[in-house]
Formats: C-alpha cells, structure tokens, sequence
C-alpha cells in the first residue's frame, strides 16, 4: 500500500495535528539529546524535547481535517520533486524570539541551511495553491531542544547557547520529506508519519508506518 493511501481517509468532521518535517536519523538525536543536558540544571520551567519530537520541521499545519491529507500528500510530492537531495550538519545553538526573552532554545544548521530554506519555499508554494495560508515569518532551520516557560537566570542560558558556537551535533542527508501527525497523549506528544515523499521525483514513498 501507497503512503498516499495509508494517509487518505478519515471519519466525517475528523481533524489531525499535522506538519512537514525532515526527520532526523537516531545517531544525530543522540548527539542533541547530550547537548540538552548541558542546559538541564537551570532552574526554571523548561519543557525538553524528547527525541521522537526532534525534526527540522518545514511547515506546521495545525489541526487539519482528514479528508484533506490526499490533497495534502499530492502537493508535498509536487514540492519534493522539484528540489534535488543534499546534506544537512546541525550545529550552533541560539534561542527564539532572542536573548532578551528566550521561549525557545535550538540547535542551527550552517551547511545545506540554504537548501532547506528552498525546500521549505517549495513546500509553501505548492501548499499555498490548495489554500493553504502561507507563514508570516521568514523560516530559519533548526532543531527544538526545549521550550521555556520560565527562567531563573536568562542570559546564562544565552551564555551556555552561544559556547555552543562551532560544535557539530552531526552530519545527514535529506532525500525526503515527511507529512507527520501529532497526537497529545498523557505521556507525552506521540509523532507518527502519515507519508513521504523523495526529493527530486515525483511520487510519495511507501510508509514505514502502518
């Protein structure tokens, strides 16, 4: 079975929590998962990613209703398609929205960040002409590792990010692309891929997941 097909359906007024990422491979969240406990003993509220959450994510669609994810598939193959593979390194960390106020704290890209840039570009373009609404910030590829609440001591978090500056959480290539869903469970957000789709080709492939 197709991933467009193990995506299509849905009940009547059903929505899901979707987004398009690039997933990241298990050795490269290992490495993510080491920086983060560099962090982990400011005091505060900080909420860590855990690595099924880690992803470079494209574009966040929100709750969606499923009778859409077909369309949805279609547009992200078109988008693919057009954009050849190429190599990602993350590294750097920074925080967001600045250093004055940081909510959330990420690792960077430096080699392939303009080619994912592109990618993104593609991905909004093609969603865009099937209505859906564009972004109103420009997108800068990272990497979450945690979403703060509150912080007893900011700027050492600031501090602590840029000492980051030149360190490499590793090295991958990106061949395709991802339709995720999010579901909140008690334990935690669970991250399933609905489908794919290659870089540079038309056409989604086959799922890993049922």
């Amino acid at each position: 079975m197709t991933a467009r097909a193990r995506a299509g359906g849905g009940r009547i007024g059903e929505t899901r929590r979707l987004f398009v990422a690039v997933e990241i491979p298990p050795g490269i969240k290992e490495e993510l998962t080491r920086l983060q406990h560099g962090f982990r003993d400011l005091r505060g509220r900080i909420t860590w990613v855990r690595p099924q959450g880690m992803h470079v994510t494209l574009k966040f669609l929100g709750a969606t209703p499923a009778r859409r994810i077909p369309a949805l598939v279609r547009a992200l193959e078109e988008a693919a398609g057009s954009c050849p593979a190429f190599d990602v390194r993350l590294a750097g960390a920074g925080v967001f929205p600045g250093p004055s106020r940081p909510r959330v704290l990420w690792v960077g890209v430096d080699l392939g960040a303009e080619a994912l840039v592109a990618l993104a570009s593609a991905v909004e373009r093609c969603l865009e002409r099937i209505g859906v609404a564009p972004e109103g910030r420009p997108f800068r590829p990272h990497v979450t590792l945690g979403r703060i609440k509150e912080l007893a001591d900011p700027a050492e978090l600031v501090r602590r990010a840029a000492s980051l500056e030149g360190r490499t959480a590793g090295e991958m290539h990106v061949g395709e692309i991802h339709l995720m869903e999010s579901r909140l469970d008690p334990g935690g957000a669970v991250y399933t891929s609905l489908a794919r789709a290659a870089l540079g080709r038309a056409g989604a492939s086959p799922s890993s997941n049922p």
